[in-house]
């Protein structure tokens, strides 16, 4: 199986197995070999502290996007197109460029966009909406005015959240990302009422995540307690992943609201502990191509 490509004369190592259950040494292999790419655009309207990614740098080179992309499809299978920020939106031009040509040279791969909703209405009238598989809402938090705090900006209202439910391509195309953070969501009683107000505004996929260890503030304010102790009779651990390699796991959950139940909803938590060992990844910047989110510039 090949297991390294040459990218922009480096050689790089492909996503070979898939991440392995828990008890297992080692994941399955992959049918083909991939690389997963990220576009993370370093500008956001909002300035989380947990963030390095807020600065109001417009630079976009969508000539490079387009070569890099070109260059990278030639020579291997693009399985994920991730775009991510800082916030996509922003600039919207940018946004619809970065979607229309990453669908362009990979037309099989999956496509997410990471947003906290600064054009939460705006994307949803804008037929480039369906051509995304999954739309990730960063919301860190269930109760409106807290959640604004946390962002230091305006974000989208429950009542807005909700209004979009119906505009869904597939039940779980919109899906929330939750940090847990010291102060706010973490504890099991938190998590409970979170997840309760997302199946209230009828959104069927919840991710709690850890803060990645990037900065002071994610170091001093990073919750982990193992999501085993939220089992229950309406809470199920599904499986259990760590990824080949290390550096994160994840652990997938079925929960069953016990008032207002429209349907299991899916929850999943994802540790990155070591995000430098993750390198089976390619990161465009908007300026430059890295390997892995904190890696080198390799073009």
């Amino acid at each position: 199986m090949l297991e390294s490509v040459n990218l922009f004369g480096k050689e790089i190592k492909l996503r070979t197995h898939n991440c392995a259950l828990f008890g297992e040494p080692e994941g399955t292999p992959v049918e083909e070999p991939y690389i997963n790419f990220y576009v993370r655009t370093k500008f956001c309207n909002a300035k989380c502290a947990f963030c390095t990614y807020h600065s109001d740098a417009s630079n976009w080179n969508g000539k490079k996007y387009r070569e890099v992309l070109q260059h990278i499809s030639d020579r291997i299978k693009i399985r994920k197109i991730a775009i991510s920020g800082g916030e996509p939106t922003l600039y919207w031009d940018n946004f619809l460029e970065m979607s229309n040509v990453g669908v362009e040279y990979a037309p099989d791969c999956d496509l997410s966009l990471n947003t906290d909703g600064f054009r939460w209405e705006k994307l949803f009238n804008d037929p480039i909406a369906k051509r995304y598989d999954y739309i990730q809402l960063s919301r860190h938090h269930y109760d409106d005015k807290i959640n604004d705090e946390i962002f230091k900006c305006k974000t989208p209202s429950s009542e807005e959240i909700k209004a979009i439910s119906g505009l869904q391509t597939h039940p779980h195309q919109v899906q929330f990302r939750c940090n847990l953070i010291k102060g706010h969501i973490d504890t099991k009683e938190e998590i409970f009422k979170y997840l309760d107000w997302a199946n209230s505004v009828e959104i069927n996929d919840v991710g709690l995540v850890s803060l990645m260890p990037i900065n002071e503030y994610s170091k001093e304010n990073y919750i982990y307690f193992h999501i085993k102790e939220l089992i229950g009779d309406n809470f199920f651990l599904t499986k259990a992943w760590k990824r080949s390699g290390g550096g994160c796991e994840c652990f997938n959950y079925i929960y069953t609201p016990e008032e207002n139940f429209r349907g299991p909803m899916k929850v999943y938590h994802k540790n990155t502990f070591k995000p430098s060992e993750i390198q089976e990844t390619i990161v465009f910047d908007g300026q430059n191509v890295r390997l892995g989110f904190d890696g080198p510039i390799i073009y």
